[in-house]
């Protein structure tokens, strides 16, 4: 049975904590005997649009990079379902961080549901983190989400307040609405992959309806055969790549001007996966090759036409944000 505590910020601002089977709170009596308490704190779905906050990782920076986005999305007032797999998790969520309400919950991905459908589809290193993927859509579908934001929340962040954060997301999904597109996703792969691969990470997307049955007429890898040139190992953006190149999904791609984004990882070892990077006069430039060797090298072309969403602020404000905000993760 998954108990998990809940730590939150209740209306006149002080912090109180619950315990919760799923959705449901629980009373802890003594001697560990629970007792579900009927009724009070149901989940109801109360907004059109919910955010799903994919996590695995326990380093500090992604705890920040969590609450980060927990912070967007309340302030957004969107239903938020944290979605984590990683039992060495549950007890550092406990302790680290905290949420503004009670709108947030913390569910595992559908292994049952997806494992056999995503053996056949994908390659295996990339598994468990398919399946969270796919969790999203057929959660948002049940709970009668119209659509939601899938983010990979342990390794992203934005190098702006939490006002302009909103206003982006509220820019994009007004783009997305605008010219029906299924996923707009923050560009971080297409450009650096000159048009090749489309990708997940932080995405809006419109809910599917029958999505696992759409899933199982595609459980297989023939839809790779056009990629086999790239030598990759096949995840499930490969596959919406596919969807999107054979007009079966309308997916699309989306950039701001001058805003700092963080992928983090190995920024030195593996610098093309986890960087620090933003856009400018069409071209995505990376932030820290340009600060220590002084070259734009690593600098690349927006492939085609995609959007520029807004310019939120100049580099400069970016940058302060960067060594400000972020600069201070590991010494919390």
């Amino acid at each position: 049975m998954f108990i998990q505590k809940y730590v939150y910020r209740t209306n006149n601002g002080e912090v109180g904590k619950e315990y919760r089977i799923g959705e449901f709170p629980v009373y802890l009596k003594e001697r560990g005997v629970t007792q579900i308490l009927p009724g009070i704190g149901k989940t109801t779905r109360h907004s059109e649009i919910a955010a799903y906050l994919k996590i695995n990782r326990k380093d500090q920076y992604s705890i920040f990079c969590l609450q980060e986005w927990i912070e967007t999305f309340h302030r957004l007032n969107y239903d938020c379902f944290i979605v984590c797999d990683n039992p060495a998790l549950y007890k550092i969520l406990e302790k680290k961080v905290v949420f503004p309400s009670r709108r947030f919950q913390i569910i595992k991905s559908q292994t049952r549901v997806f494992n056999s459908l995503l053996r056949k589809m994908i390659s295996k290193c990339w598994l468990k983190a398919g399946i969270a993927h796919f969790t999203t859509f057929s959660h948002a579908e049940k709970k009668g989400y119209a659509f939601f934001w899938n983010v990979d929340a342990d390794d992203t962040a934005f190098c702006c307040n939490v006002e302009k954060r909103c206003e982006l997301l509220r820019m994009a999904e007004e783009y997305a609405r605008r010219n029906d597109l299924d996923a707009f996703s923050y560009d971080m792969w297409w450009t650096r992959s000159v048009g090749t691969h489309w990708s997940f990470g932080i995405t809006f997307t419109k809910t599917m309806n029958k999505f696992i049955s759409w899933i199982k007429f595609y459980a297989n890898n023939d839809w790779q055969k056009d990629y086999k040139k790239y030598n990759v190992q096949y995840n499930v953006d490969w596959f919406f790549t596919f969807a999107k190149e054979k007009s079966i999904l309308k997916c699309g791609t989306f950039y701001a001007e001058e805003l700092i984004l963080i992928h983090w990882g190995d920024f030195f070892r593996n610098n093309f996966a986890s960087n620090i990077s933003y856009f400018k006069d069409a071209h995505l430039h990376d932030l820290l090759h340009e600060r220590l060797f002084n070259s734009q090298s690593q600098t690349w072309k927006i492939p085609g036409s995609i959007p520029c969403i807004i310019k939120l602020n100049s580099l400069n404000d970016s940058v302060s944000y960067l060594r400000n905000v972020v600069g201070l993760v590991n010494k919390g």
